[in-house]
């Protein structure tokens, strides 16, 4: 049987683990969820140069055996800091002493809450001019390399697709992000945009221009400037991605582990960002 974390949350002080199966708590085993040599903690606070691994004070499991709490100290963690936690070499209560995590090491990238915003975001920025990277042209349109996709026709002078063009026609009178796998919301959003009349023993159908609105992998629709924020936000997201599985450090002396959680880290704040703006009713307050 495979271990797996299944969830993981941080504050200043605390990381709290929680596992699919019981594990393995035997005191100072080689594979028990209480060993700290079995974990290796990263704060980003003010830089991830270079990374520091505070000291576990006490790991604590709990009743069921499924989750751990790892007590830090004598260093805490600020908030709004970005937090990575490597676990490896954990294993179960059922055969304790034998590795058994489905992905070993498994790499958890968190973030500890924050109560107001400001302090965070210029420290970001102040990350981002300090820490640029190197980038490299990809094949997105219009970029002259792009090629079209799918191999489908084009519109004369290298444009995109008809079908792309269809399908932005479609959402545009629909108010509503196309996905194949909803029809429902296709029906709905047809029955919103328009309105049937009985005319003469015929019907006649008037468009209702609705406000620009798309489907959230959340599970509903928002509206307005919101949608635009989210389906902005989205397709940059789509393209970053790839480009940030091509980064590689140009150290060649730098651990490959440190980068992998770097680029772990990236990657879930930023689809955390897109997960919030696409939230019906909006982002939270403290995002």
């Amino acid at each position: 049987m495979a271990l797996r974390i299944t969830d993981c949350s941080v504050t200043t002080d605390t990381i709290t683990i929680l596992f699919s199966d019981p594990v393995d708590i035997t005191s100072n085993g080689p594979t028990s969820t209480t060993n700290p040599a079995n974990y290796t903690v990263f704060d980003s606070g003010t830089a991830f140069d270079p990374p520091k691994s505070p000291r576990a004070a006490a790991i604590t499991p709990s009743s069921d055996g499924k989750t751990v709490a790892i007590k830090l100290g004598p260093k805490t963690f600020g908030p709004g800091n970005s937090i990575v936690v490597v676990a490896t070499n954990l294993g179960l209560a059922a055969s304790p002493g034998v590795p058994a995590l489905e992905e070993d090491p498994q790499t958890i990238a968190r973030q500890v809450p924050v109560k107001g915003g400001i302090g965070r975001i210029t420290r970001d920025v102040e990350h981002a001019v300090a820490y640029p990277i190197l980038t490299e042209e990809a094949g997105f349109p219009p970029s002259p390399v792009a090629a079209p996709a799918g191999g489908g026709p084009q519109l004369p002078g290298g444009g995109v697709s008809l079908g792309q063009v269809a399908a932005k026609a479609v959402t545009d009178v629909l108010g509503w992000k196309v996905n194949a796998s909803d029809p429902k919301g296709f029906v709905g959003a047809l029955t919103t945009s328009f309105t049937l009349t009985e005319v003469e023993g015929h019907t006649e159908a008037m468009w209702v221009p609705r406000t620009y609105a798309v489907q959230t992998d959340l599970g509903g629709g928002i509206i307005g400037a919101q949608a635009s924020l989210y389906s902005r936000a989205k397709d940059a997201l789509d393209k970053c991605l790839p480009l940030l599985d091509g980064l590689y450090p140009l150290d060649p002396e730098a651990d490959a582990e440190y980068v992998k959680a770097l680029r772990e880290m990236a990657r879930s704040q930023m689809n955390e960002i897109v997960k919030e703006l696409g939230a019906v009713g909006g982002p939270s307050v403290l995002r």
